[in-house]
């Protein structure tokens, strides 16, 4: 497996974390634990953030669940629109968690 943002990789990290709307994808798929489509993840974030549906399923589509999925943070199929979370959700979801706690 390459090396990846939980194998210290800290420039990674925050480059995957930097748009809010992971932080949503993470978030989902680890309250979740199940594999969801890009349509689903929209929806949900949709709930959460402003935008629309159709733009925020398009961003993850072609640039969200892809640099997540090359960092090995999830599993993508794009041609049956499959997404699988890898315990690296969980990873950086405690990640997220330590620096709300820092910052809260």
């Amino acid at each position: 497996m390459p090396k990846t943002v939980v194998d210290g990789d800290g420039s990674t990290v925050w480059r995957l974390l930097g748009e809010p709307r992971r932080h949503h994808v993470l978030r989902h798929l680890d309250d979740t634990g199940e594999p969801t489509t890009t349509a689903d993840l929209s929806r949900a974030i949709t709930e959460y953030c402003d935008g629309d549906d159709e733009q925020v399923r398009l961003a993850l589509r072609h640039v969200d669940v892809p640099k997540l999925a090359d960092a090995d943070v999830l599993e993508y199929e794009p041609e049956r629109d499959r997404i699988e979370p890898t315990p690296r959700v969980e990873t950086l979801c405690a990640v997220l968690d330590a620096v709300d706690e820092r910052l809260g």
